[in-house]
């Protein structure tokens, strides 16, 4: 796969160029059953390990619950 990647870029035929990408979307093909949309990835929540109560969820209701608190035990406010 390195090698196809690696040739592709570099090949200045256009119609060589595309079969080479072809071959790159047939080995894919193989591995990726599910390509997410545009959009559609997961994501990336960062937050202090203070910040407590966030992305709990109400199995009922499947609602986010609003209560947050900061547990100030950890850090940032207490340090190892």
């Amino acid at each position: 796969m390195n090698d196809l990647t690696t040739k592709a870029p570099a090949e200045p035929d256009v119609n060589k160029r595309k079969e080479l990408l072809f071959q790159i979307e047939q080995r894919d093909s193989q591995y990726l059953w599910n390509v997410r949309f545009s959009g559609g990835s997961t994501a990336f929540d960062l937050a202090w390990p203070a910040y407590r109560g966030r992305q709990a969820w109400q199995r009922i209701t499947s609602r986010g619950v609003s209560t947050n608190w900061l547990d100030k035990t950890k850090a940032p406010f207490k340090t190892s």
